[in-house]
């Protein structure tokens, strides 16, 4: 039997891009006093409750309450949530997390604080591989010399610019 070379390049291809797609995103690690499985429908899920901490790519999230789908590396923090990186420090009332996309949105009462400014407003979106925040729901954005109030806004914490 003759193999042509294109087919087996194909092959080859598909197997490499098929072992890309395959790898899975580094997982979040948790930990809380008590623990509890569930299923939402047919999907798994942890109940995480009191002193809450979870840990991904730097950052480490705390809250009173979470519950974390592991098979989709989601989370759902309840009650004085605060997350943390290399650039500042978010808190709220509750948000939610994808481990995937390294995305987040934080709901009631957010305010973000890096080492010369705060930011404040009802809900928040947090671009984590960008590092960048995004409100539409009015802000308020203040340093030592300056405030700026407005109904959306977009902050790169990189670049420290809005």
């Amino acid at each position: 039997m003759k193999y042509h070379p294109f087919c087996t390049l194909f092959v080859f291809g598909f197997v490499a891009v098929a072992n890309v797609c395959a790898q899975s995103t580094e997982p979040i690690t948790y930990s809380a006093r008590l623990l509890q499985g569930r299923l939402h429908g047919s999907e798994p899920y942890r109940v995480l409750k009191g002193d809450v901490v979870l840990n991904h790519r730097g950052r480490i999230m705390n809250c009173d309450s979470a519950f974390f789908f592991h098979t989709r590396e989601y989370v759902q923090g309840f009650g004085s949530v605060q997350m943390r990186d290399s650039t500042g420090t978010l808190t709220a009332d509750h948000m939610t997390y994808d481990g995937q996309s390294e995305e987040a949105v934080f709901y009631e009462d957010v305010l973000y604080t890096a080492p010369n400014l705060q930011l404040t407003t009802d809900t928040l979106w947090y671009f984590g591989k960008a590092n960048e925040l995004y409100y539409r729901s009015g802000g308020l954005l203040s340093d030592d010399t300056q405030r700026l109030q407005s109904l959306q806004g977009r902050y790169d914490c990189r670049a420290e610019k809005a």
